[in-house]
């Protein structure tokens, strides 16, 4: 083994030697003198690259003299990340989620792209939540292209029979999870019907269970003084969460009798008036809800995530573009004109065309069927573009505000409730691993939950941090 480390190390910084070298004299034109730029993810389906090909060719028409697309069809993933970091092949459009914001900013791999967002009037319009995400030490490192904030959905109907509604018509929004426990069993009480699910099927289990967890006060991994990655949740405050999980289904026997079941199906139970809450992204879920298990549009709502003993917080995901670090400065002007084309970089001062494209997609929503009022994060809360698409909702609105007038409050900035970004490692594998234990826990109402997340984090540091993040 300490052979075969020695030549994979040798390969390593061969290829590190190499990059800098070529990073050193490389052209970034081709034959034809025009500035190259590689985007990665480059659809393989038809569906994907029709759409690709729409973007290509616009973006031909306008910058097709100086520049020239090139489709690569990488995938992002940890390891070949690293790998084509170490040896300078990165594309220069890297596209990832917020999970890798993290590294592109600590890594040296992601170039600096502050002086471009302040010039187009856009460094200063970022959600501050967001920008803590993707900057270190004022210098931006990724561009967030699209967010999605945690909450809980809930089906209206449900709420009014168990008498949550207020003679205001407001609805009595559990704001803790202790209250929500309390509305669960209102629910189960009066209409038969479960209250609450936490569908634990796959790795999604994992995932929806880290915000639980992080009103606990648990905290998933650490960084070392030489960086190293360290599990962190084997605490009192994981178990503390995981028998609040276990107290839902054995203790207050508000959950599903199957809990077995993809996030599709708890959708389909909610929509059906089989289920009150559950845990999700809000305006996705409602429109799926409406549009593919016709839900009237007025029976879903959505609320914030409810606070736990330690915080109020929910996770904060997205989409990021990152430009390789090895990127020249017409590369990275490339980078952003292609992201303007594509509609990844919000507009600062709106044609009037545009505002009319922005108008036909509400348009079409609204003959769709589909529920207007929910607002969807956005990344950049301080564009002339997203305060515009909030005058829409308003006007297209066709539910009633108090439906999603908690969950929305939750979206800006200033709120009371904090967001999380995803675990910045080893993140699916770690959320398989928790999922373990939420069937477990679901189960085996005596399942011994200390031993569990012991077992857990060794798991998760041996088998994961240690081969792949700490290498």
């Amino acid at each position: 083994m300490k052979v075969r480390f020695v030549k994979t190390m040798a390969i390593i910084l061969a290829a590190v030697m190499c990059g800098h070298l070529m990073g050193g004299c490389a052209k970034n034109e081709n034959n034809s003198g025009k500035t190259e730029i590689s985007v990665s993810n480059w659809p393989t389906d038809e569906n994907g690259k029709e759409k690709y090909n729409v973007w290509l060719e616009s973006f031909n028409k306008l910058y097709g003299d100086t520049y020239e697309i090139k489709q690569d069809t990488w995938q992002y993933d940890y390891q070949t990340f690293l790998m084509k970091a170490a040896s300078g092949t990165l594309p220069t459009i890297v596209g990832s989620a917020f999970t890798e914001a993290d590294r592109m900013k600590n890594s040296g791999y992601g170039a600096d792209l502050t002086e471009k967002l302040k010039a187009l009037d856009l460094y200063d319009k970022m959600d501050s939540r967001v920008m803590e995400i993707v900057s270190k030490d004022g210098k931006v490192y990724s561009l967030p292209i699209q967010g999605y904030l945690m909450g809980i959905v809930f089906n209206a109907k449900l709420f009014e029979d168990a008498g949550l509604k207020n003679a205001d018509g407001t609805y009595k929004f559990p704001k803790t999870w202790d209250e929500l426990v309390q509305t669960a069993i209102t629910i189960k009480e009066k209409t038969g019907k479960p209250g609450f699910i936490l569908e634990s099927l796959d790795n999604g289990g994992g995932w929806l269970f880290t915000n639980l967890a992080w009103s606990f006060g648990v905290k998933f991994v650490e960084q070392d003084e030489n960086g190293k990655w360290k599990a962190a949740f084997n605490t009192q405050e994981c178990y503390d969460a995981y028998q609040f999980l276990s107290d839902l289904k054995w203790k207050y026997d508000v959950m599903p009798a199957s809990y077995m079941i993809s996030q599709d199906q708890t959708l389909e139970l909610l929509a059906t008036d089989q289920l009150g809450m559950m845990m999700t992204g809000a305006s996705m879920t409602a429109k799926t809800c409406v549009t593919q298990y016709k839900m009237d549009k007025e029976h879903v709502g959505a609320f914030a995530m409810p606070a736990g003993p330690a915080r109020r917080v929910a996770l904060l995901g997205g989409t990021i573009g990152a430009v390789s670090s090895k990127a020249t400065q017409e590369q990275i002007e490339g980078a952003f004109k292609w992201w303007s084309v594509t509609g990844d970089l919000p507009v600062v001062e709106m044609s009037d065309e545009y505002k009319q494209s922005i108008r036909a997609s509400f348009d079409e929503s609204t003959a769709n069927g589909e529920p207007i009022g929910c607002e969807s994060f956005s990344p950049w809360s301080d564009t002339e573009e997203a305060q515009y698409r909030q005058e829409l909702i308003s006007e297209y609105k066709n539910v009633p505000d108090s439906l999603y007038v908690d969950y929305n409050a939750s979206l800006k900035s200033g709120s009371d409730v904090e967001v999380e970004p995803e675990v910045p490692v080893c993140s699916q594998d770690l959320y398989a691993i928790l999922n373990s234990i939420n069937q477990e826990v679901l189960s085996n109402k005596d399942a011994d939950i200390p031993s569990l997340v012991a077992s857990a984090a060794e798991n998760w540091q041996k088998n994961y941090l240690d081969k792949q993040a700490n290498q």
